[in-house]
């Protein structure tokens, strides 16, 4: 999964539009997206004649090798995004001497 940052467009557009713009960030073909869910979703009205839609993006590609995920990685406001297992220690059986 990548995770796009700060993907702009006007107000008004389609999720086509947003899927398109997304894999144009990432130098791929829309059709190699298999799934883009928006994790937020912020106005930008910083410039008041042009307000934009700022969005925040998890993009899941079809194929995800090297050759497709490694070059997108290296773009400015996406980040390669791996899930790992979450591991809990074991709870110590003898109370601390000292405090944090």
């Amino acid at each position: 999964m990548i995770r796009i940052q700060q993907l702009t467009l006007s107000p008004g557009h389609s999720r086509e539009e947003l899927v398109c713009r997304a894999a144009g960030i990432l130098k791929i073909r829309k059709d190699q997206i298999e799934a883009l869910s928006i994790v937020k979703q912020s106005i930008d009205a910083r410039k008041k004649p042009e307000i934009l839609f700022s969005y925040v993006v998890d993009v899941t590609l079809r194929q995800l090798d090297e050759k497709n995920a490694w070059p997108a990685a290296k773009i400015p406001g996406s980040v390669w995004k791996q899930k790992f297992p979450t591991v809990f220690l074991p709870q110590g059986k003898t109370p601390c001497r000292k405090g944090p």
